[in-house]
Order: structure tokens, then C-alpha cells, then sequence
């Protein structure tokens, strides 16, 4: 039973299964990943990865908020706006293309802490055996 999460396992626990809340990691991150192709001048639905993103930071916010555990902010209590994400992201890849000098894709990924610390990565996409178009 060590290697299991105690609060998860039926019958360690006398609150009912769905009414527990598991603790709060403090490495728990939220994750997004796209791509900016390299003939396409937007990231591939970088909205919809940001509104993914803030709804589940804000879910885990509420889920946590009333937690009898915290000695801390609750997590995600500084959730940044979208407009700081957008441009944290498409600064980022805009950087990595200048100092790349070629268009090629770019892996974007960016995450969230449970401090609502953001953080982007972007890294020239690998090319993949058998994805080239033949003509």
C-alpha cells in the first residue's frame, strides 16, 4: 500500500471517496503544447491552449482554496491575465526564430506553477521519418 496515494485507496480514509482532496504537490504544474508551423505566421490555436490553461488553473484554485492543509496562498491564487500569457509565448518564440535565422516549426510549450509562475519553452521541431511531402 506505500506506493499507493493513501488518500485515493478505498477504506484507508473514513471521509467518502468523493468528498477527499488530495493534498497539494508542489511540483504540480499545469502544461500546454503546440507548435508553430513553419509556414503559418500564428501558433497553432495558442487561445484555446491559453483558455485551457486558466480554467484549469482556476478549477485547482477553487478545488484547493478551502484545503485545512495550506500554510500558504492557495494554489493558483495569482492567476496571470490571458494577455500576459499570449505575449510571454509568442515573445518567446519570437526570440528562438531570430536566433535561429530559419523558419522551420517550433515546439511551444508553456506551464503554470502552483505559484501561477509561468514558464515557456520552445524548441525547433524535430523532423519526423516519412512526413515529407513527395512530389
Amino acid at each position: 500500500m506505500d506506493s499507493y496515494c493513501t488518500e485515493c485507496v478505498p477504506g484507508v480514509n473514513s471521509v467518502p471517496f468523493s468528498k477527499r482532496k488530495h493534498s497539494i504537490p508542489e511540483n504540480f504544474f499545469l502544461l500546454e503544447t503546440t507548435i508553430k508551423h513553419e509556414n503559418e505566421s500564428e501558433i497553432f490555436l495558442l487561445d484555446k491552449h491559453i483558455a485551457r490553461m486558466l480554467d484549469s488553473a482556476r478549477y485547482f484554485n477553487e478545488y484547493w482554496s478551502d484545503s485545512s492543509n495550506l500554510n500558504f496562498n492557495p494554489p493558483f491564487s495569482d492567476i496571470p491575465d490571458k494577455e500576459v500569457i499570449r505575449s510571454l509565448v509568442i515573445d518567446q518564440v519570437q526570440k528562438l526564430v531570430a536566433e535561429n535565422g530559419s523558419p522551420g516549426s517550433f515546439r511551444v510549450r508553456f506551464l503554470m506553477d502552483i505559484h501561477s509562475k509561468l514558464s515557456v519553452t520552445v524548441s525547433p521541431e524535430p523532423k519526423h521519418p516519412g512526413t515529407d511531402t513527395l512530389t
